[in-house]
This record gives structure tokens, C-alpha cells and sequence, in this order.
């Protein structure tokens, strides 16, 4: 992805001592500027890493969101459903009698057929 920097070190006219420092300079110049570009190159590599493991984070959690949602709308209208089913057994629950209001009624029924039995008895007679 990125170059290495090849740069030349021009030899100066100079003559001499004066020559020599000057290419000493140029070379360590160089040098130091080929140090700096392979640190941001390996900079660069590593936020490009890092972004790319935060990018799949973002895809993962996302997906999780997806599902949670999904999740919570399952849940609701299971909620929606169990509602209904209490509404249903309560209504049911005050249609269906009472085990006293059976026995009452069944009470009042046996009086009922002893008293047409006593009238049926009389009217035989």
C-alpha cells in the first residue's frame, strides 16, 4: 500500500571538508525522512486495523439489534396474546357459577320436584 522513499543524496560542488559535511547532512536528512515515513506507514496500517475491527464490531451489534428487536416484538405480541386470554377467562369466570350457586340451585330444584311430587299425591287421590 505504501512506497518506499528512495531519495538521492546530491553531491554538492563543493570541495573538501565543506563537501563532505554537506553530504553527511543530505544523507542523515534522508535518512531521518525515510524513519518518519515508514512510523506514519505503520500508523497508518494500524488505525486502518483498528477500523477495520471496529467496523465489523458495528456490523455485529448491529445484527444483535436486529435481533433483539425481532425478539421484542415476538414478546409483545405474545403479551398482546396472554392479555387476551385473561380478558377471555375473566368473563368466563363470571358466567361460569359459583360451586355454592349450584348446590343452592340444585337445593332449590329438589324442593321444586318434592312439591310437584306432593301435588301429583293429591291430585291421585
Amino acid at each position: 500500500m505504501f512506497h518506499r522513499f528512495n531519495f538521492r543524496v546530491k553531491t554538492s560542488r563543493h570541495s573538501g571538508i565543506n563537501a563532505y559535511i554537506c553530504d553527511i547532512i543530505q544523507t542523515s536528512m534522508a535518512a531521518n525522512l525515510q524513519q518518519r515515513v515508514d512510523k506514519i506507514e505503520a500508523k497508518a496500517a494500524l488505525i486502518l486495523e483498528r477500523y477495520e475491527l471496529m467496523l465489523r464490531a458495528r456490523q455485529e451489534a448491529e445484527n444483535r439489534v436486529r435481533e433483539l428487536t425481532g425478539t421484542v416484538e415476538r414478546l409483545e405480541r405474545t403479551i398482546g396474546d396472554l392479555n387476551r386470554q385473561i380478558e377471555y377467562l375473566k368473563v368466563a369466570s363470571v358466567l361460569t357459577p359459583d360451586h355454592r350457586d349450584v348446590e343452592a340451585t340444585r337445593a332449590v330444584l329438589s324442593e321444586l320436584v318434592r312439591e310437584i311430587d306432593k301435588c301429583i299425591n293429591q291430585l291421585s287421590i
